[in-house]
């Protein structure tokens, strides 16, 4: 999502709590400007929390091995090799807190960079990697690879990693007790999104609508600032809901006419009544329907 990270923080804007329990690739986090006191995300399989401890103990065994090259073939054997290891990961660094592993962190965040979509580190795809000038595989950026990860290390020193159940994170405690807060929700795509069942890391068709029945109920709050992803057609806000549609890009699954391009086109960014508004020079945005909820009211 970094290429709509942008638009999520105009519409979160400043707050004391930034919360996202959907942790991927952390690219909203990451584009934070203005760094939040409180910073909480939810790491449900631990390969974010062994990614932080790898660079911390070890960054230049980090560096060394992710700066590879964009190759298909590896790409595939280690997401597969990768979804073998992680429940035995997840035990491991749950059970001992100097435990991690550079060779997985490496090949994650390799794979964070080049893979096409969603779904990365999931169970099965036909997924080709995509070789752009972002990511670790900036030309650039290569050479500098340990003093990256050590910067990566140092910005995700104070964020808050939590490894369970999504709504463990958004608990009054964990949200508006802490102050005005931002809520960042990138949910797996649902039933209705048209996609299989295995997509993601820590899979369930349901974890899309829990999240959006958490969002509508918590919505109203003054403390609160929502933004949550899915797809058009895919959820039904209420109309004092503001709606910004936007197309993702990059990668293979975009190109031709398959189901990659149609869905690309399909994104959206649902937020909350007390987001920060946009500019009405803003192309695609489609603002609450204040009058529509007075009729209904009237009623």
């Amino acid at each position: 999502k970094k290429s709509v990270a942008p638009i999520v923080w105009d519409l979160l804007g400043d707050s004391s709590n930034f919360v996202e329990p959907f942790a991927g690739s952390l690219a909203v986090l990451l584009s934070c400007p203005n760094v939040a006191k409180y910073e909480t995300i939810n790491d449900a399989d631990c390969l974010v929390v062994n990614f932080w401890r790898a660079l911390s103990f070890l960054p230049e065994i980090v560096a060394d091995v992710a700066a590879y090259p964009v190759s298909e073939a590896d790409l595939h054997a280690r997401h597969h090799w990768l979804i073998e290891q992680k429940m035995s990961l997840r035990e491991k660094i749950l059970a001992d807190p100097f435990y991690s592993d550079p060779l997985v962190a490496a090949w994650w965040v390799y794979g964070q960079s080049i893979w096409v979509g969603d779904g990365w580190c999931a169970k099965e795809s036909n997924k080709r990697p995509r070789a752009n000038r972002g990511g670790i595989f900036n030309l650039k950026l290569r050479d500098q690879l340990p003093s990256h990860f050590r910067s990566l290390a140092e910005r995700l020193k104070h964020v808050r990693i939590l490894c369970g159940d999504f709504e463990r994170v958004l608990t009054p405690a964990m949200t508006t007790q802490l102050g005005l807060t931002g809520v960042f929700l990138d949910p797996p795509y649902s039933l209705r999104a048209d996609r299989k069942e295995d997509l993601y890391c820590e899979d369930n068709l349901e974890v899309g609508h829990r999240a959006f029945e958490w969002a509508v109920k918590s919505g109203d709050d003054p403390n609160m600032r929502i933004v949550m992803c899915g797809y058009e057609g895919e959820y039904e806000f209420p109309d004092n809901w503001g709606i910004y549609p936007w197309k993702a890009n990059g990668g293979m699954g975009n190109q031709g006419n398959g189901r990659g391009r149609r869905n690309a086109e399909r994104e959206r960014l649902w937020f909350s009544p007390h987001c920060l508004p946009l500019s009405d020079k803003t192309p695609g945005l489609i603002r609450p329907n204040y009058a529509g909820l007075m009729r209904e009211h009237e009623k």
